[in-house]
């Protein structure tokens, strides 16, 4: 945890689940440190400690691919709902806020591309797609400042005007927690569980 959080700023999760299930069967250990020294059959690190070793893979960090994907495309605003231009998605993992699992997408990129997928496909050369850009909440950033929190937004500002994307986006909700769409609520509310014990519902906006 850094600083509170899950990760430094403007990183992504550095772990993956793998990581924790390799550690809970006892099949991986983490060792913190730097290689010292190199032996014929493992290493030394700088707290002295020797790792017998096979193959010793270096790891030169993490870097996000924002800036990349402005170099690729030549793009170096995006909108909130993914569109870099005409016809023209970015979907990728982006950073993640503190808002990014408070979304009909849980902690799920997949997710969110299937969302966004079926989105571009619905306005795919159509008359209608200078209008859905136009849409109330949609806005423009830099694409290195992308983060979760913009493309959610994104996504329920198209549910609020559109009803078809409305009802891609009910069945993309998960099974399990019971999730109410009331038509009252136009923002995301915190889940609220009854003093019975039930289930906690989730409020998302419903469309026109």
């Amino acid at each position: 945890m850094l600083d509170g959080q899950n990760q430094a700023r403007w990183h992504t999760i550095s772990v993956s689940d793998i990581w924790f299930v390799g550690h809970y069967l006892k099949k991986i250990k983490t060792v913190t440190g730097a290689i010292q020294r190199m032996t014929e059959n493992g290493v030394y690190t700088d707290g002295r400690q020797h790792i017998e070793a096979d193959i010793v893979v270096g790891s030169i960090g993490f870097e996000r691919n924002a800036r990349v994907a402005g170099e690729l495309s030549g793009c170096r605003d995006i909108r909130t709902n993914n569109y870099l231009g005409k016809d023209f998605m970015y979907l990728a993992d982006a950073y993640i806020d503190n808002n990014a699992f408070n979304s009909l997408f849980g902690s799920s990129v997949l997710e969110m591309v299937k969302f966004y997928t079926e989105v571009f496909i619905m306005f795919f050369d159509q008359p209608g797609f200078d209008e859905m850009m136009r849409t109330e909440g949609i806005e423009k950033i830099p694409i290195e400042e992308r983060t979760w929190a913009h493309y959610i937004g994104g996504a329920m500002a198209l549910i609020r005007k559109y009803p078809a994307v409305h009802k891609i986006a009910k069945s993309r909700s998960p099974k399990g927690p019971k999730i109410s769409w009331k038509r009252t609520i136009l923002k995301p509310t915190s889940p609220k569980t009854k003093e019975s014990g039930s289930t906690p519902t989730r409020n998302w906006p419903a469309g026109p």
